[in-house]
Order: C-alpha cells, then sequence, then structure tokens
C-alpha cells in the first residue's frame, strides 16, 4: 500500500509529531491501540487489509476474507 505522503505529513494527519511516528514506526516506541487505529483511518484501510498483507494476499478471494476474518 502506498498512500505517497511522508512521514511528516502522515505524522500531521494523525496528531502526532514526526519524531513519534519515526520511533513508532522503527520500532523503538511501542504503538497505542488508539494509535493505531489513527494511522489506519488517515491510510483508509481496516485491519482485514492488514492481515491480509502480512500473508501477501495481493488479490483477494471471498475464501481468504473469511480466512483473514477468523483472524481477527
Amino acid at each position: 500500500m502506498d498512500a505517497n505522503l511522508t512521514q511528516k505529513e502522515l505524522a500531521d494527519q494523525v496528531g502526532m509529531s514526526e519524531k513519534t511516528y519515526q520511533r513508532l514506526e522503527s520500532g523503538v516506541a511501542d504503538m497505542k491501540i488508539s494509535q493505531y487505529y489513527s494511522i489506519l483511518k488517515a491510510l483508509n484501510i481496516t485491519d482485514l487489509d492488514i492481515v491480509l498483507d502480512t500473508y501477501d494476499v495481493d488479490a483477494a478471494t471471498p475464501w481468504d476474507v473469511a480466512a483473514a476474518a477468523r483472524l481477527l
């Protein structure tokens, strides 16, 4: 997924500093669930998108969606 946003632009959209976003992205800091959902909302994606991407599913079939939904 490529939103064509810089780290600063995304950080601004979700209401955090660029430094905080960089620390989250690099794994230096733990992400709060509220930050996770703010980032998802800013990127216009869902938990399901994350799961499908984790399993390298490019084109999801109804069976893929059902299997991924069971993991949520």
